[in-house]
């Protein structure tokens, strides 16, 4: 338990904190939620340990989330609303569990499917960003192809002189 207690808080840096309080403010709120169930005397190891696992990914989240802001601001939107459409739908489960009012459990229920949903059509748009992008590269990658197709004999020339002549010492 040491061990991870320690990996987690080299891990889950204040950076990443001050991250995710400014981008995704619903991790937080369930880190502290964790926290509080892992505290005090009568803490179970379980509730210790998820607490520090969840820092962990936490960590991780904090490292993608800042890549993508950094790198593709619409991957980073779609990411974003999808990390709080999952934990808005951790606390909606929550709810649903502890909630014995069946028509309070209708509501909760229809309002989980609702965000499941939207979830998924966030999911998916990232995916569809993420192969066009794929897509993108790969026909870079055949027009290099065919560039050095065309070019063969220059390639190939240029290379003989390196393997032979060795270093052009006119070269700059």
């Amino acid at each position: 338990m040491e061990r991870l207690r320690a990996e987690a808080q080299a891990t889950f840096k204040a950076e990443h904190r001050a991250f995710l309080e400014r981008e995704l403010p619903e991790a937080i709120e369930r880190l502290r939620r964790y926290q509080q169930a892992a505290t005090g005397p009568e803490a179970e190891a379980e509730a210790i340990h998820r607490h520090f696992e969840f820092a962990l990914e936490l960590a991780q989240l904090a490292h993608e989330l800042s890549d993508a802001k950094r790198f593709n601001p619409r991957i980073y939107e779609a990411m974003k609303g999808y990390h709080r459409l999952e934990f808005k739908s951790y606390t909606l489960a929550e709810r649903y569990h502890k909630t014995e009012d069946e028509k309070e459990r209708g509501q909760i229920e229809k309002s989980l499917r609702e965000n499941l949903a939207e979830g998924f059509r966030l999911s998916q748009e990232m995916r569809e960003i993420e192969a066009r992008e794929v897509e993108k590269e790969v026909k870079r990658i055949w027009a290099l192809l065919k560039k050095r197709q065309e070019n063969r004999d220059a390639i190939v020339e240029r290379r003989f002189s390196e393997l032979i002549l060795g270093a052009d010492p006119f070269a700059w």
